[in-house]
């Protein structure tokens, strides 16, 4: 299954999408379910269950909370603890905001699972390398559309290191331009909390790129348009970001001047289990185990990037 585990609608904070339409998009996208998970209470999450039910998609529900140390993902055991007044208010602007064993605590008192999420973006509260010291967490966001592939792949380090599987989440909000780019991969069928809650614990899931190739331009523009709105909110970056090499400086190298192609193979799914062998197609599955260290990826900008837009297969495929 296919299941897309970020999707804010309007019921989060600037969301502007009916929650129908996200689901009629994900069906269209070939996803099997979506999660939502608002950055804030809301009571609605059985008129969204039913709605899935309607259009044949699987609904889950959770919660985007930001504490002080980063942003987390928060899987219930019980859809319930998502409404006012039971778990997680919305801090107010004056509030001091919780620091993750706070939330911790919570969790375990009601129930769940906790997941760092795009701990390595540039916003506020951002988590950065923080993540390494966030103990109980069961998996890790390694791909979320709104992300560039720089911080995306620091995630995934992340993960490789920690041993945690990852999963994916387009982190839809203002537009429909992401979803259907990114999900997580479940090896058996999930249809309910505990399904989801279960296959976290055992590692049975992967996170995934899928793209198309009439989808390039538009996820670009729309990670272009998120990333613009957060430096300008003047969001700070984590720990591993405060060199200015290892941000934005080889980001169109990377690319190829923009699109990405070449090293996708004309688009499709492409999968980091055996894309080397592939040539480029395929799936791209975080699939990957171990730990270790990745220094092949830091040794050399220009051999990471294989001249500027080129393929990253095969400096990828060495990580195992």
């Amino acid at each position: 299954m296919l299941i897309d585990l970020n999707v804010h609608s309007r019921l989060s904070v600037g969301g502007v999408l009916e929650p129908e339409e996200i689901l009629l998009r994900a069906k269209s996208e070939g996803l099997d379910g979506v999660c939502f998970t608002e950055d804030q209470p809301f009571t609605e999450w059985r008129e969204l269950k039913e709605l899935g039910k309607d259009h044949d998609v699987t609904v889950l529900v959770g919660r985007e909370i930001v504490t002080s140390d980063g942003h987390f993902l928060f899987f219930p055991k019980n859809p319930e603890s998502v409404e006012p007044g039971k778990f997680f208010d919305t801090p107010s602007e004056d509030d001091e905001l919780p620091s993750y064993n706070d939330l911790r605590r919570l969790v375990g008192k009601e129930g769940g699972v906790l997941v760092p999420a795009h701990p390595y973006r540039r916003v506020e509260q951002s988590m950065g390398d923080r993540i390494f010291r966030c103990e109980g967490i069961k998996a890790i966001e390694t791909r979320n559309a709104t992300c560039s592939s720089l911080m995306n792949d620091f995630a995934l380090e992340a993960s490789l290191l920690l041993k945690l599987p990852g999963i994916a989440g387009s982190d839809t909000r203002e537009n429909l331009g992401t979803l259907g780019s990114v999900a997580t991969l479940f090896r058996t069928p999930v249809r309910s909390q505990e399904d989801l809650l279960n296959a976290i614990e055992n590692g049975e899931l992967w996170s995934v790129e899928l793209f198309g190739e009439d989808r390039l331009h538009e996820l670009q523009s729309s990670a272009n348009h998120y990333q613009g709105r957060q430096d300008r909110r003047g969001g700070r970056g984590g720990d591993r970001r405060s060199h200015g090499d290892r941000r934005g400086g080889g980001r169109d190298d990377r690319r190829g001047g923009g699109r990405r192609d070449d090293r996708r193979g004309g688009g499709g799914r492409r999968d980091d289990r055996d894309r080397s062998s592939r040539g480029g197609g395929g799936r791209r599955d975080d699939r990957r185990g171990g730990g270790g260290r990745r220094d092949d990826r830091r040794g050399g900008g220009n051999d990471r990037r294989g001249g500027g837009g080129g393929r990253r297969g095969n400096s990828r495929g060495r990580r195992f």
